[in-house]
């Protein structure tokens, strides 16, 4: 009897794929491969570059709470700290200006003309070094208006007009406008006691209004629309007043304002363009920046904020994380107010 058996292709004489797959297949391989990958990436990049966006967008938001903390607390925001790692008065991570032990209240840090902008004062504020880098590993600029970093403790520092109102004094001595001083012979002048020195010097600083912040729009325009007086009142001394807060319809005049930008905070993007280095005061260089990434690592106190919906034409490639916050932003932060004291 015959028995079939399989076909053997081993045997001599039969048939064998032997080719494999031709370079055509291979081809049309690599291509579908090529296509899937990129259609990964480009799903994928978006919701990389919006985690990168949270992350440093949590860093800042953090930053900020200890700065309003700091200064509800202090009545006065730290000098930004030297962006240098080898420095060692200060020592790394404090405030310029408070000495080899980071201990003492700089005197003025607005006039060292360097001193107005640097990174994050972290052991100043106590909070840990790696929220002062963004999600690419750059510094965060912090940049200050240098009136709101200085010591409140100085009765000589002069004090704007609102904080200068019925509210903020109580009455040590009135007089009746019949009585004379008898040195003088004179009307005698009520002694009037500021009820909270110390917060109108922040909340309503008088102080070097010539070297505040500007923060603009997307069309060059300041974010505060009335800047500060130039020629502020002083309460040298405390019971010397002016405007007369018990005078009759005391009022400040629409377009004399306290309010003023006290800090800023930038992540300067991707690429770092003009971000610190951490070397000395050098920065990376802004070749390639937009206008406006240039505008925030010039180091001119100019400081633009561009929110994404509004990022077109030269200003596509724009990147930068802005945050900043005037005196009754930080208040409001609070729960508190700068209106009164």
């Amino acid at each position: 009897m015959h028995i079939r058996r399989p076909h053997d292709r081993s045997r001599p004489g039969t048939k064998q794929n032997t080719q494999g797959f031709t370079l055509a297949e291979m081809a049309v391989v690599v291509l579908i491969t090529g296509l899937m990958l990129g259609a990964a990436a480009s799903i994928a990049l978006p919701i990389l570059q919006k985690a990168r966006r949270i992350e440093t967008d949590q860093k800042m938001a953090n930053i900020a709470r200890a700065l309003d903390d700091y200064a509800a607390q202090n009545f006065r925001v730290p000098c930004p700290a030297i962006p240098d790692t080898k420095t060692a008065n200060p020592p790394w991570g404090f405030e310029a200006g408070s000495g080899p032990a980071g201990d003492m209240v700089p005197p003025d840090c607005g006039s060292d003309a360097a001193g107005w902008e640097g990174i994050i004062p972290f052991r100043t504020l106590n909070i840990p070094v790696d929220w002062i880098k963004d999600s690419a590993n750059h510094y965060i600029t912090y940049a200050i208006s240098p009136a709101f970093a200085q010591d409140v403790m100085k009765d000589s520092l002069p004090v704007h007009s609102r904080c200068r109102t019925v509210d903020w004094f109580m009455a040590a001595e009135t007089y009746d406008p019949t009585v004379t001083d008898p040195k003088t012979g004179k009307s005698a002048v009520n002694v009037l006691i500021a009820k909270s020195a110390r917060k109108a010097r922040f909340c309503c600083s008088g102080a070097l209004p010539g070297t505040d912040l500007v923060i603009i729009d997307v069309n060059r325009q300041p974010q505060i629309a009335i800047p500060r007086q130039v020629l502020p009142a002083s309460y040298r001394p405390a019971n010397v007043i002016f405007p007369d807060p018990y005078a009759p319809d005391v009022q400040v005049p629409h377009d004399d304002r306290a309010t003023a930008p006290v800090y800023v905070l930038v992540s300067h993007g991707r690429y770092g363009l003009g971000a610190w280095t951490g070397v000395g005061r050098a920065k990376f260089p802004l070749t390639g920046a937009t206008p406006a990434q240039t505008e925030n690592g010039n180091g001119d106190r100019v400081f633009i904020e561009i929110p994404p919906a509004e990022r077109t034409g030269k200003e596509m490639g724009f990147d930068n994380i802005v945050l900043w916050r005037t005196q009754d932003m930080i208040f409001a932060e609070q729960g508190k107010s700068c209106s009164l004291p």
